[in-house]
């Protein structure tokens, strides 16, 4: 996750502490999914400072961005909630708006998502004008793109390490256009790339490679940065995400390692969280904490059967780290079965 500079933390949120959604729910427990209303595949959760979450997926109709909001992380994809940015009516991004992500960098809101116009998908960046990213004006600051290699492309995210901004996203070469591989580039700023682009991971296990011939074969996407000690830990999904395979797969450097470098990264060669209990296609995470800050917490989505491309509905749950320093996400928590909170 992305940390701001100490001293900025402090002053951003206030106006949006005053506008968050109140009130706890008074339950212990809680199922899987913990939404069914709607479905909200790639779901990312943002916790702000003064306790406020903020919650974006890939919403139904695929042509806007929907920021939920709430201090009841479990409640959140099922209370208030807006659009804060529609598709525009032409260029590059008027569909197949996918995996919004919200991240604060320097004191400032940026919104990560991948979008097409029904020929190529590409990855972009918006800008919020204010302090309060619920309410405040988002504009378009463009694609963002490697100078070099201006292919196929969504799911990006951010990585800060040793004082520089770093993007890593999936894409598609054109010798291949059935395999996805995540690649990572240095950026300039919150807004573009700078360097060339660097191949980190591609499918190469079995867990990685549960594909639909007609459509993707081998996945590696919706890389995630999880931080945590004195290293860093990037966890991704893979197999194809319309089959009851997707799975989350891990790579991790040295939190001071230079992460253009390859051969800095290790690759898990198991699967760290797949189907179990009922849930099926686990896939497509993010990371947050707790109200108090003392749980870590996963937030992905997941099928309710393994007949493929079903819908897909937000689950979370705690998790914890193994003496090694990795994390231990443990399964799926069982749908239709209480978990304490």
């Amino acid at each position: 996750m992305i940390q701001s500079r100490p001293g900025v933390r402090l002053f951003v949120f206030g106006l949006a502490l005053f506008g968050c959604f109140l009130g706890a729910d008074a339950s212990e427990t809680f199922n899987n999914p913990v939404t069914t209303n709607r479905t909200n595949p790639d779901p990312f959760v943002f916790k702000d400072a003064s306790g406020c979450y903020y919650g974006l997926s890939t919403h139904e109709g695929h042509n806007n961005i929907v920021m939920f909001r709430g201090t009841n992380l479990l409640t959140l994809y099922r209370g208030e909630h807006r659009v804060v940015w529609p598709a525009p009516a032409s260029g590059w991004n008027t569909r197949d708006i996918w995996a919004p992500e919200l991240h604060l960098i320097d004191g400032k809101f940026y919104i990560y998502y991948s979008g097409g116009n029904g020929k190529k998908q590409n990855t972009g960046v918006l800008k919020c004008a204010g302090a309060d990213p619920y309410n405040g004006t988002w504009t378009d600051a463009g694609r963002l793109f490697s100078p070099e290699a201006d292919d196929w492309a969504i799911d990006g995210t951010v990585l800060q390490q040793n004082g520089n901004l770093y993007f890593i996203w999936s894409g598609e070469t054109p010798d291949n256009m059935k395999i996805q591989k995540l690649f990572i580039s240095k950026m300039s700023s919150p807004t573009a790339l700078t360097g060339p682009r660097v191949e980190i991971s591609r499918p190469t296990f079995s867990f990685e490679r549960h594909g639909n011939p007609k459509i993707i074969e081998d996945v590696n996407e919706g890389p995630e940065i999880l931080q945590h000690g004195d290293r860093t830990f990037l966890i991704y999904s893979c197999s194809f995400c319309g089959t009851h395979y997707y799975n989350l797969g891990m790579l991790r450097c040295d939190a001071d390692a230079d992460p253009m470098v390859p051969a800095h990264w290790t690759k898990s060669t198991v699967s760290v969280f797949h189907e179990a209990n009922g849930l099926f296609g686990p896939g497509h995470c993010s990371f947050t904490k707790s109200p108090d800050g003392r749980e870590d917490w996963l937030v992905y989505h997941a099928m309710l059967n393994d007949r493929n491309d079903q819908p897909r509905y937000v689950c979370m749950q705690p998790f914890t780290w193994n003496k090694n320093g990795t994390p231990d996400f443990g399964e799926p928590r069982k749908t239709g079965v209480p978990a304490p909170k």
